[in-house]
């Protein structure tokens, strides 16, 4: 009869590894006795080939392919000898997790935490998408930008990374639309990919996207569709939430994917764009009602949270002092332009310009209308005295109707 023989290509040799106690205690945090140890190593058939009281020489058995170093060999008399057991220091150096990570990860709950309780919904695509995309509709707002290819596609819809998060947001809404669910309000944390020549970009965004009605139909309530003022009341409540109102500017949206509104800048960094998107772009997704868009920089605006920081100050102990102007202007005059101008005669004890009631009718000259507006004054140590506030609105009056060929009626 035929014995069975072993056929391989070479023998495997048992691992033979240096072993140092000392070395076992510092990774371990703690001591364990040299007798335990040993026992541990009997019970999982490693072999002590030679051992004085620092080291050991040691043979791990060959179906441990798991245990190369010693460093495996301490995670086996860890695991044996139980993770609990091992004691934590009192004091631990929490300084592991970095500042800047917590701050990012606490702005992010903070603003996804708003959106969600107005009712919108997180969206996470996929970071790739289809080139045809960005060539039609984002190629000439950016033209040095190359797209990041696939080396190997899985197919066309999903041949390069994406340059914006818009493009997936319209097929989510065109998606929805035609699933009798026309009435959304979407955020999504994303990031984009860009080339330019060999140099990689990756940057961080935060899109927000409004369309169809503003609210469910009910009988008490009138039912209308969200707007472009939907969505900047949203935009300007998060940057509240985030303490940078005081920073944020606005001016007329250019270069941009959307076909009109505003970007919003922060001393000349753009932040922000809002405005909707073209009706060239809702026929090629197929999408019936308007889409208003808010486009983040999220990184610009993490850069500006980390810098602003909140203070507080007591309630003041005087009161505020109320004047009121009613000013005919002309019609292209905005009220962006009275409040500036305000604020350029007195920043010190001026807090607060509002525009409280507006006329444009038959009563008043061609191309005119009828601003009403307030001015609050402050001072938060001593009260104010009537002819402080005098001299201030009369320069104010002075600059309008010289700057703004304002009457005051």
């Amino acid at each position: 009869s035929m014995q069975p023989i072993d056929l391989y290509p070479s023998i495997i040799e048992s691992l033979e590894i240096e072993f140092n106690f000392e070395r076992c205690e510092n990774l371990l945090g703690n001591k364990i006795e040299t007798t335990i140890i040993r026992n541990i190593w009997k019970n999982l058939d490693i072999e002590v080939l030679s051992q004085d009281e620092k080291a050991a020489k040691l043979s791990i058995p060959t179906y441990r392919g798991d245990v190369t170093r010693e460093a495996d060999v301490i995670e086996e008399i860890l695991r044996i000898y139980g993770f609990n057991r091992i004691v934590l220091p009192e004091k631990l150096n929490l300084s592991i997790v970095p500042d800047q990570l917590k701050l990012k990860e606490k702005a992010q709950r903070i603003v996804a935490d708003y959106l969600v309780g107005i009712g919108c919904f997180e969206l996470m695509n996929n970071s790739l998408t289809k080139e045809e995309y960005w060539d039609e509709f984002g190629a000439q707002t950016n033209e040095s930008a190359q797209h990041v290819r696939m080396l190997n596609p899985l197919s066309q819809e999903l041949n390069v990374m994406r340059q914006s998060l818009l493009f997936q947001t319209c097929e989510v809404i065109a998606h929805n639309q035609n699933r009798q669910n026309p009435d959304l309000r979407l955020f999504e944390f994303g990031k984009t990919y860009h080339k330019y020549n060999d140099e990689y970009v990756e940057q961080n965004k935060l899109l927000i996207a409004v369309s169809g009605r503003k609210n469910l139909e009910s009988w008490n309530t009138l039912t209308e569709d969200a707007s472009f003022y939907t969505l900047k009341g949203i935009i300007e409540s998060l940057f509240e939430r985030l303490g940078l109102s005081s920073l944020l500017k606005t001016k007329a949206i250019s270069n941009s994917l959307l076909e009109d509104g505003l970007t919003y800048v922060i001393k000349k960094k753009k932040v922000a764009e809002i405005g909707w998107i073209s009706s060239k772009m809702k026929k090629k997704f197929g999408i019936k009602k308007d889409v208003f868009i808010a486009d983040i920089n999220w990184d610009e605006v993490l850069t500006w949270v980390e810098r602003n920081k909140v203070v507080f100050t007591e309630v003041p102990k005087t009161f505020a002092m109320r004047r009121d102007f009613s000013l005919l202007l002309d019609k292209e005059v905005q009220f962006s332009q009275l409040e500036e101008l305000a604020f350029q005669c007195d920043k010190h004890l001026l807090k607060q310009v509002q525009l409280f009631d507006v006329y444009e009718g038959d009563k008043l000259p061609e191309n005119k209308k009828s601003y009403a507006v307030s001015f609050s004054f402050q001072d938060t140590e001593k009260t104010l005295k009537d002819e402080q506030i005098d001299k201030i609105l009369s320069k104010i009056r002075a600059r309008f109707e010289k700057e703004l060929n304002a009457e005051l009626r």
